[in-house]
């Protein structure tokens, strides 16, 4: 089972993770893309509410990730409000999972009850480059003590060393968790190669057929 989870109509996060067309939140200021995002969850609620193999429903990835992007704060909190209203008029089933801004690690926005309807959502964090200390939990767990809703670590990652021992202090705080992947490539111009829990090498000749595959098409 795993979370459905879109990037929506007009772009939420201000970068290249939300397909946007050029780095801006139109999602809260534009009202035609607004309108399309709540629709197109109205349309996944209603085609998915009886799947089995839904866990719930992600329902935006990594909103307002720079800090000028902030200002649409309450854009974002009264998005959510309207939208988990509206998707909750269709499907009374499926866990609601809400993310904060600024890449997913920032829990301010969690001051009420978002599913008021259902009391069926969790809050979900990214956090990166973590130290393995109980200070990198105490924003979300307090978050999560006073709204009584679970926690749920859907990205991160760190070394290998750092990995075993958070993941182990999360787990004992009923936090579940996810890592970036779960098993990479090596790969040596990258710094993220310890986010994972499995490495394999890549097949001999494989920068060859990297190359060919990234050609552009030729007419």
């Amino acid at each position: 089972m795993r979370p459905l989870s879109p990037d929506l109509p007009g772009g939420q996060s201000c970068g290249g993770c939300d397909n946007g067309v050029d780095n801006q939140p139109h999602l809260f200021y534009d009202e035609e893309s607004d309108e399309r995002a709540i629709v197109l969850w109205e349309e996944f609620a209603r085609r998915y509410r009886d799947y089995w193999i839904i866990a719930g429903y992600d329902l935006m990835n990594e909103p307002l990730n720079n800090p000028p992007s902030l200002k649409y704060t309450e854009e974002l909190v009264d998005f959510y409000d309207r939208l988990i209203k509206r998707v909750r008029a269709i499907d009374q089933n499926y866990l609601l999972i809400v993310e904060g801004t600024i890449w997913s690690t920032q829990v301010s926005i969690f001051t009420h009850n978002y599913d008021p309807y259902c009391n069926n959502w969790c809050i979900q964090v990214h956090i990166y480059g973590f130290v393995p200390e109980m200070a990198e939990l105490y924003g979300m767990l307090e978050r999560s003590l006073a709204l009584n809703v679970p926690i749920w670590m859907g990205e991160g990652g760190n070394g290998y060393e750092e990995n075993s021992i958070f993941l182990d202090t999360i787990a004992k705080e009923n936090v579940g968790f996810c890592l970036w992947v779960w098993k990479s490539a090596v790969n040596p111009d990258r710094s993220d190669n310890g986010m994972h829990t499995e490495q394999y090498q890549l097949p001999k000749d494989w920068d060859m057929v990297y190359k060919y595959a990234s050609q552009e098409p030729t007419t």
